[in-house]
């Protein structure tokens, strides 16, 4: 498989991270912004919602534009969201923060998978996929564990940050590394493809995240 999917994997990594770390650090933040536990859990709902219904509408608005674009543009503004939740000075801010983020990732991974199928045969398709969704299960393995410890050594605000500063990293990987890939480059013929996966991806996303308030 491709070394040249590594950025898009530690994208996805970063994206994960900041989905899932959200649960550990509700308490702090509750205590922090001076709102109720369940108020703060709403953060998460916030995040599901935006991204279950803007991730598909994303996804066909930007079907047009030059994938690599896309990708930069969107991992970008997923490490500046990042900064802007680190220094919310209020709840409604930081939930605006969270609304943003859905929106950001919910654009890079449609491209990512897009991206990574159209690089390789029919036959190595899945692997690709594969690898892509390896980044988000790591982030449940080591990325929320990382990020609730640094909330607790820290605070909640470091742990954004430090999610940003991984998603920065994941944009000069892909303007390094990934080559420029037009959308009539290939991309036609694995439209459906993704679609088909970008869905049980929003709708994986969506339960997990919500349940993660539970």
């Amino acid at each position: 498989m491709s070394l040249r999917l590594l950025p898009l994997v530690l994208g996805t990594f970063a994206i994960g991270a900041e989905t899932f770390m959200i649960s550990g650090v509700l308490p702090t933040i509750a205590g922090d912004l001076g709102v109720s536990p369940s108020a703060a859990g709403s953060l998460v709902t916030v995040f599901a919602l935006a991204y279950a219904f803007g991730s598909p509408l994303l996804a066909v608005a930007s079907a047009g534009v030059e994938r690599k674009r896309v990708l930069m543009v969107a991992i970008g503004a997923f490490a500046a969201a990042n900064i802007f939740a680190a220094f919310a000075p209020s709840f409604l801010m930081l939930a605006a923060a969270r609304v943003l983020l859905a929106l950001t990732a919910g654009a890079f991974m449609p491209a990512a998978t897009a991206f990574a199928t159209t690089m390789h045969g029919p036959t190595q398709r899945g692997r690709a996929i594969a690898l892509i969704y390896a980044g988000m299960t790591l982030a449940t393995v080591v990325g929320v564990p990382a990020g609730t410890l640094l909330a607790n050594l820290a605070s909640w605000r470091a742990a954004f940050i430090g999610v940003g500063a991984l998603a920065m990293l994941a944009v000069l990987g892909v303007a390094a590394i990934l080559p420029r890939l037009n959308p009539t480059s290939g991309f036609g013929e694995t439209k459906l493809f993704c679609i088909r996966r970008v869905g049980v991806l929003v709708v994986t996303m969506a339960v997990a995240s919500t349940s993660a308030r539970a």
